[in-house]
């Protein structure tokens, strides 16, 4: 093949590689308490209406999960067409002392359904014809910036007049309407999964019940320095790592340095000794040591 033609393949293949947006997966959970519902909405056991109740399902809770199919610039946008995976689970405060049967309580996601089937159900959530849409922007702390997802229902008996839920990722705020937008039909407002409020998301966390905004990892081993004082990576935290701990203390060994605030002092013993007899972590960044 003459050069100049190699080369010029080489370019064509270099240009659609930039061109071509790199996508990979991202786990974005979802919890929330309900704040409006309507009478037609408390009628429907999939949100765990209490007979003969008014308003039981205000305080209601609603979880979710959804892969998102990010681009390399952390953006997505996806359509009905395509195979997002996703799930839901709603469950009832029981605020008058009776626990309503709402089906399976594990959560899941399965493509192009959700999680709760309700066999005696009048809104059968586990349809395959739930279809999901949405386009936006994350965070490089996995949380939501800004955009949209909009999950639809349009199956008997609602074939005419389907319920559709839309989920504002800059806000939490979620919506569910009927008619096509006319009627109201429950609302919510929630945050996305950050269990340890640190402003990084439960699903890139390195320490995911421990707060640690910088995400400090010294030793790199996928586990961050506040929720790991396995100072010898034996996948337990003992009376061997109390011994490196000591030969350390008061100095600034970066490792042992829990909190990060550049001394080993005994801000850090107390850290320790809350993670003592425990695996490190967990970590969204590994399981090496199955603390997950």
């Amino acid at each position: 093949m003459p050069t100049t033609r190699r080369s010029s393949l080489l370019l064509s293949v270099f240009s659609l590689l930039s061109i071509a947006p790199l996508t990979h997966a991202l786990e974005l959970d979802f919890a929330g308490e309900f704040t409006f519902c309507t009478s037609t909405c408390d009628s429907f056991a999939a949100l765990g209406a209490q007979v003969g109740g008014s308003d039981n399902n205000v305080g209601s809770t609603i979880t979710g999960v959804i892969d998102l199919p990010l681009n390399s610039d952390n953006t997505f946008e996806f359509s009905q067409d395509d195979d997002i995976a996703f799930g839901f689970l709603i469950s009832n405060s029981a605020a008058d002392g009776q626990v309503p049967d709402i089906g399976p309580s594990e959560t899941c996601a399965i493509p192009g359904q959700v999680c709760n089937a309700f066999t005696t159900n009048p809104l059968p959530l586990d349809s395959t014809v739930a279809r999901v849409s949405g386009s936006g922007e994350i965070g490089e702390n996995g949380l939501p910036i800004s955009g949209e997802l909009i999950f639809t229902w349009d199956q008997p008996p609602l074939s005419s007049n389907g319920i559709e839920l839309r989920i504002d990722l800059a806000t939490g705020i979620g919506e569910a309407t009927l008619f096509g937008g006319v009627l109201d039909f429950f609302r919510f407002s929630g945050a996305f999964g950050d269990a340890d409020g640190d402003g990084v998301a439960d699903s890139v966390d390195n320490c995911i019940e421990q707060p640690n905004t910088a995400q400090r990892d010294s030793n790199g081993d996928g586990y961050g320095n506040r929720c790991d004082s396995d100072l010898n990576n034996d996948c337990a935290v003992n009376a061997i790592d109390l011994g490196r701990f000591r030969s350390v203390f008061f100095t600034g060994d970066a490792d042992a340095d829990f909190n990060g605030d550049g001394s080993v002092n005994f801000v850090d013993l107390g850290i320790m000794r809350g993670l003592f007899f425990r695996p490190p972590g967990p970590s969204a960044q590994t399981d090496l040591c199955g603390s997950l």
